[in-house]
């Protein structure tokens, strides 16, 4: 089987188990009226994110220590 065939066999089974639940009496569609026709996501759903210059700084630091020890030992400068 195959995945496009295996995803088209989960789809109908959720349709059909979601027209069972609703012969039977089990489903609730009074939400669905009242929601937005199309939805998006909210972006920075928390907040909107920060950069701080000492986070910037250190990290250029220790780039530049890391990549001149590697250059180092590639040389065979390092024991």
């Amino acid at each position: 089987m195959t995945g496009q065939t295996s995803r088209l066999l989960i789809l109908l089974a959720i349709l059909i188990g979601t027209g069972i639940a609703y012969a039977v009496g089990m489903t609730d569609f009074s939400g669905l009226a009242a929601g937005p026709f199309i939805g998006l996501p909210q972006i920075f759903h928390f907040s909107y994110p920060t950069f701080e210059i000492a986070g910037f700084v250190q990290s250029e630091i220790f780039s530049d220590r890391e990549s001149c020890v590697l250059h180092r030992a590639r040389l065979g400068e390092l024991s």
